[in-house]
């Protein structure tokens, strides 16, 4: 390859990863009041704002207001960001083939050696031989994809609860719940091991213009340096 730089992550992805950011934010502190009154806080500094401007409410009113005001945060967040998922997920799908998610290898033995290649990395601290990514990462993507279609359906049925019957009802709500509280745990991992110093220059791309040091790729992703070397260009 001629060039010391490797394009790691295209402007669609990119754009898509900050706004991604931005939509989970607001359904977590949107979700958490309508979730549990042990965050009855949250919805209450959404209800001042709007008691503002009636007349002098108490506690649980403002409350009751801060609830229904995190309602509607959650559905405008919601359609938000499906009208934000659709160009990126037909941007994605135009080259599934060439998705770095797939396993290295399909079996118990290729699964053993990305978590043992995992412990060396971030255990040891030792090179390990990661493709693009790392099985933790191909895992996470696997549960997020699941994760946004689980929360879509159940949450189209809890916006619509009058069309489906109350056990469709209830078991979305449980589904929303618990799939929720998954993903917003999974975030934290993520943001943490995100921000590990091992992953600082994939951070850089994701938030620059996506290009990776080619040096770099080639002792921390050995995998994926064989690749474009026989690919011989660059890659998204």
């Amino acid at each position: 390859m001629e060039t010391s730089r490797v394009q790691a992550f295209n402007t669609l992805q990119i754009w898509f990863h900050k706004h991604i950011i931005h939509f989970m934010v607001l359904f977590i502190l949107s979700g958490l009041p309508i979730l549990s009154h042990a965050f009855d806080w949250i919805a209450y500094v959404f209800g001042v704002p709007v008691s503002f401007f009636g007349q002098q409410q108490p506690y649980e009113a403002i409350v009751a207001g801060g609830v229904q005001t995190a309602r509607v945060l959650h559905r405008v967040a919601a359609l938000l960001f499906f009208l934000t998922a659709i160009p990126f997920s037909l941007g994605q799908l135009m080259h599934v083939r060439e998705w770095h998610i797939w396993p290295e290898r399909y079996s118990l033995s290729g699964a053993w050696d990305g978590v043992r290649e995992l412990i060396r990395c971030y255990v040891f601290f030792q090179p390990p031989r990661f493709g693009k990514y790392n099985i933790g990462q191909k895992a996470l993507a696997w549960f997020m994809i699941l994760a946004m279609l689980l929360l879509s359906l159940s949450g189209f049925v809890l916006w619509f609860r009058d069309s489906f019957s109350p056990a469709i009802w209830s078991f979305s709500r449980f589904v929303h719940d618990t799939v929720f509280l998954l993903t917003a745990l999974a975030l934290i991992v993520h943001v943490y091991l995100g921000t590990h110093p091992i992953n600082r220059e994939s951070l850089r791309a994701m938030f620059g213009n996506g290009e990776m040091d080619l040096e770099f790729i080639r002792h921390h992703h050995p995998l994926w340096y064989e690749k474009l070397i026989k690919k011989g260009g660059q890659t998204t």
